[in-house]
């Protein structure tokens, strides 16, 4: 049985694996989920992914992420998704920082880094903060209702 080294470590106890606050139970059964679901508990609950689809799949051209226009269906998200990924890429390039010392700096993954940054993944808020604590800049967009 192991410990976490910080909060955003995988920690082992008995048969579920904890990250964060999220729980995932694994059984030495064959079952098999769709990879648009995630066990939390001892429930499933459906990716954001395949709720809203990718960020950037709601410009009118999706190859221009993050400065492209959005479509008229376009969910609130990825209005400010599309501000937190040109924070972020203004931060990299102010402090000259590349996207794996970033990755490195904040404790994520390359590939989570990447499919926010690239638009094909919506971040949780633990993910926002540790870049924000990693480049020293809030990224956070100010939003007014």
């Amino acid at each position: 049985m192991g410990t976490a080294r910080n909060s955003l470590s995988w920690a082992y106890v008995g048969q579920e694996r904890t990250f964060g606050t999220r729980i995932a139970t694994f059984w030495n059964t064959n079952r098999r989920f769709r990879s648009s679901q995630r066990w939390i508990g001892s429930k499933t609950v459906t990716r954001r992914s395949a709720q809203y689809g990718d960020p950037r799949s709601y410009l009118l051209d999706p190859s221009e992420w993050p400065e492209g226009d959005l479509t008229a269906d376009a969910p609130p998200a990825a209005v400010h998704l599309q501000q937190i990924v040109r924070a972020v890429e203004a931060a990299l390039a102010e402090a000259s920082i590349s996207r794996r010392e970033l990755a490195r700096r904040s404790g994520l993954g390359n590939a989570t880094l990447d499919r926010l940054l690239n638009g094909v993944g919506w971040p949780d808020y633990l993910t926002i903060v540790a870049i924000e604590d990693a480049v020293g800049v809030a990224i956070w967009p100010d939003r007014t209702i």
